[in-house]
């Protein structure tokens, strides 16, 4: 296995759909997922910021991962969901179409994205392979990570 990481054992993941492809966090990093109903818009933020939400006195930002990611604009006539997600002392919410699941994927089923020429990997930590399809495993921390553009980041 070439990943940056040796992986050892099972690993659970939270899977989503996102653009008819499946993606996954580690478990450890998701905090709960919930149906948004109220996001206030923020100025001057970076164009993947939703805006905020008020989660049971959190002031969290909610982060649009298809437009983040660079993905085609859609998914949001199905009634989506958001993931919360927590990293380190940082939480945001990530808009998905769709969950999945939790899935266990077994370590030897992991491993390093390919080499790609025109593509950011930094938000790809790896893919797995679960159950016929493959999964694409996102580094939460490169996704929360600030952008040029500026990202309001609720610290917990």
């Amino acid at each position: 296995m070439a990943t940056s990481q040796q992986r050892t054992g099972d690993e659970q993941f939270v899977v989503f759909r996102l653009a008819n492809e499946h993606y996954g966090l580690p478990i450890r990093s998701v905090r709960e997922i919930i149906v948004l109903r109220e996001v206030t818009r923020m100025p001057e933020t970076a164009s993947y910021v939703e805006g905020i939400v008020d989660l049971r006195g959190r002031i969290v930002p909610v982060i649009n991962l298809r437009t983040k990611l660079g993905l085609p604009p859609g998914g949001g006539e199905r009634g989506g969901r958001t993931v919360v997600t927590e990293f380190g002392d940082a939480e945001a919410g990530l808009v998905v179409d769709e969950v999945v699941g939790v899935m266990r994927v077994d370590a030897s089923s992991i491993e390093a994205p390919p080499q790609m020429t025109d593509v950011d990997r930094r938000a790809v930590s790896a893919i797995a392979r679960v159950q016929n399809r493959l999964v694409i495993l996102l580094d939460l921390g490169a996704i929360l990570e600030p952008s040029p553009e500026g990202l309001p980041m609720h610290h917990a």
